[in-house]
């Protein structure tokens, strides 16, 4: 190739590169919050791959506590092994959750949006984040939380995202599971489990074996002790 060639090339290559770099700009002028969210990048702590979610549904479906639970109840119950083995399948599907990059991307937009809107500030402990992180480094950790407003559902893994932290997963009660957003919200870290479970052995060995499998992958869990939320703003006592 000549010169003049070469030269040419790497001018429209050059100019291109600039009429790219402005859009990018004129994007986050006119789009910030969606430019943040899309080149933010998202921090899952515990299981996060095919291969991970596979092998969870695995440990768990053949772990022995649910094995012996299938194998109780079919001695007392006479309930055929195939539909107890079928049935524990399903539990473990309505509990398990593959978080979502677009899912959560999208939730913290939203969120980004609805804290302006709705408060003044949020007042952040800079300092217990970076305890948080240190934590994280040595195991997992299951966070706490009071639970005076639906707020409180998302404003931590809200903030781990903002602040460059590993997600948690939410262990949230099913009534929230509603038509559209429940789905939404367990791509973004909820776990929807039954309100009340202590009848039914098959399920709480399924949970149980669900969440040890969970911490044992390094999993940070969010757990609402109080058993739902305060409707007097005071902290209840935990169910």
């Amino acid at each position: 190739k000549s010169l003049q060639s070469i030269d040419h090339q790497y001018m429209a290559s050059h100019l291109a590169q600039r009429v790219a770099d402005e859009i990018t700009d004129i994007g986050y002028q006119v789009f910030p919050d969606i430019s943040w969210a899309h080149n933010k990048p998202l921090h899952v702590s515990g299981p996060c791959t095919r291969s991970e979610y596979d092998s969870i549904e695995e440990q768990v479906l053949n772990s022995p506590l649910v094995t012996q639970s299938i194998e109780n109840i079919y001695n007392e119950s006479g309930i055929p092994l195939t539909k107890l083995t079928k049935e524990a399948k399903s539990i473990f599907d309505s509990l398990n959750n593959e978080i979502s990059t677009v899912s959560t991307k999208a939730m913290a937009y939203f969120c980004r949006k609805f804290w302006r809107s709705a408060y003044d500030g949020v007042f952040v402990n800079l300092d217990g984040l970076k305890r948080i992180k240190r934590a994280q480094e040595q195991g997992p950790v299951i966070l706490l939380p009071t639970h005076k407003s639906y707020a409180d559902f998302i404003i931590l893994s809200y903030l781990f995202y903002e602040h460059n932290m590993a997600i948690p997963r939410i262990i949230s009660g099913a009534n929230l599971n509603f038509a559209g957003m429940g789905n939404l919200l367990k791509k973004a870290g909820a776990i929807w489990i039954r309100r009340s479970f202590t009848s039914d052995k098959l399920y709480q060995s399924v949970f149980e074996a669900y969440i040890h499998c969970l911490l044992s992958h390094g999993t940070m869990l969010e757990v609402f002790i109080e058993g739902g939320r305060s409707r007097v703003g005071k902290v209840l006592s935990p169910k």
